[in-house]
């Protein structure tokens, strides 16, 4: 409790409720009760930033009324800034120390970086000594927005979480980063690696704006965070990494966001163990929806894709993307839309819906089961890819399990034609489909598949088709 004034009090203590005579110099204090211990203590500081100073009047570098009001609190051990609602122009990046709280009254609460600002918003700055493995930790930035204003930068973002450990991003809006909105890494020297971080109920938009990556979150040795229920929309610049989240340490658990129109969705880079549940992708565009390179023993369940690839090259954009010898991920439950027939034309087929690098890959033993696949258009190379060189991936859903898309010509003085069909089973002859692709100068007659094995197959016609050869596009869907 925190001592209103002189005088005496009641206090209930494991002996029972006894009088406390609070004496002069106690106001304002918190008294805590422990056992049979009474202690004293001065109370949180809550500050004010316009009482440093600052104007929020959109034009007034309010850089050091913010740095003042932080410094205060770090030399109280910590405490609360209040911002109330105006635009803060920021000429540096602010540094921001543990167990400190950054609250603004909304969204009208804007922070934005100046013009050839270059760095990011927000700074954590971690504890030094024989402290430093506690890093810069009990941050916590919420109800606010972080405009990093990448139009006149050339670096820098909203939130660099230096060394950040049990910190919290929420409620928050973060736009218009240079290279990233946040970022959570280890500190330089290797002696606090993060972890147990949260960003959650935020909204994280417009890094196509930058010139640079554009990313949304990048998480990099800081492992056992949770990227949670945000709204991460147009996300990725004209650099080589625009992705809306990147995750570089793993045991991380990304659920329950909607990603929008970005470049790239979800790459996992050479991580284990990180759970990517329940999100929703929604015309995502680059390589992969999500992509995953060299990383083992991830789960990816319960996500949507939607319209796979909407507004990309036709035919480059698939649901999941396996590279760089991916081994032992799983996978359940998902749910894959292709985009329409009608809006290909304008809009681009969808590639597949996994896909495996065909590439130096020998992604091995994924398992992706239980995956309904909704094919609204033509896919550009099947449902499943399967070009690697890998064994043991299991691939299967509520009706069609697998697919792949081959193009067969019967050449001219033949009636036959062997092809390999790419599957990890032998398919049976009722599961290849066949579409005649051209005019051949002599009428081939109805094809037929004969001789299956566990590799190839082969594709017979009645009369040879004469000069031009005869070509056929020849699907094969095997259903559980």
């Amino acid at each position: 409790m925190t001592v209103p004034t002189q005088g005496d009090v009641l206090v209930s203590g494991p002996g029972g409720i006894a009088p406390v005579r609070l004496r002069k110099g106690t106001e304002g204090q918190v008294l805590t009760v422990a056992g049979n211990t009474l202690t004293f203590s001065a109370p949180t500081p809550q500050l004010n930033v316009r009482s440093y100073g600052a104007t929020g009047d959109g034009t007034t570098d309010d850089r050091t009324a913010f740095q003042t009001a932080l410094n205060d609190l770090n030399t109280a051990g910590g405490g609360t800034l209040s911002v109330p609602r105006g635009t803060y122009v920021l000429s540096a990046p602010l540094s921001v120390y543990p167990n400190t709280v950054i609250m603004g009254s909304g969204w009208g609460s804007v922070l934005k970086n100046k013009g050839a600002h270059n760095g990011y918003t927000l700074v954590f700055v971690p504890l030094t000594g024989a402290n430093t493995f506690l890093g810069c930790h009990g941050v916590r930035i919420t109800n606010l927005k972080i405009d990093a204003n990448c139009f006149s930068q050339t670096g820098g973002g909203c939130i660099d979480g230096y060394g950040a450990i049990n910190c919290t991003i929420d409620h928050c809006h973060l736009t218009n980063p240079y290279e990233r909105c946040i970022q959570f890494r280890e500190l330089s020297d290797g002696t606090s690696f993060g972890h147990h971080n949260h960003v959650v109920y935020c909204k994280i938009d417009q890094g196509k704006n930058s010139a640079s990556n554009g990313q949304g979150i990048l998480i990099t040795k800081n492992d056992e965070n949770t990227v949670a229920f945000n709204n991460i929309e147009f996300m990725g610049g004209g650099g080589a990494e625009p992705y809306s989240i990147k995750d570089e340490s793993g045991l991380n658990c990304i659920m329950g966001n909607s990603i929008v129109d970005g470049k790239q969705g979800i790459y996992l880079s050479f991580v284990t163990r990180t759970r990517i549940l329940g999100n929703v992708f929604d015309h995502c565009t680059g390589t992969g929806n999500i992509h995953i390179n060299g990383s083992h023993r991830n789960v990816i369940s319960d996500n949507y894709f939607f319209e796979i690839g909407w507004g990309a090259t036709t035919n480059t954009v698939s649901g999941i993307y396996l590279t760089g010898n991916s081994s032992q991920n799983k996978g359940t439950s998902n749910m894959f839309h292709s985009v329409a027939a009608a809006s290909q034309a304008a809009h681009g087929t969808t590639r597949s819906f996994i896909r495996e690098n065909s590439v130096s890959n020998t992604a091995s033993d994924n398992h992706f089961t239980n995956s309904n696949f909704y094919q609204a258009g033509t896919l550009g190379t099947g449902i499943v890819e399967k070009a690697g060189s890998g064994t043991g991936n299991v691939y299967t859903g509520y009706g069609l399990v697998t697919r792949n898309k081959i193009a067969v010509t019967v050449p001219s003085g033949s009636t036959t034609a062997v092809f390999s069909h790419g599957l990890d089973s032998t398919p049976a002859a009722a599961d290849f489909k066949i579409t005649a692709t051209n005019n051949p100068t002599v009428a081939p007659g109805s094809p037929w598949i004969s001789t299956i094995t566990s590799t190839q197959a082969t594709l017979n016609v009645p009369t040879n088709p004469s000069t031009s050869g005869a070509t056929f596009t020849v699907n094969v869907d095997v259903y559980a």
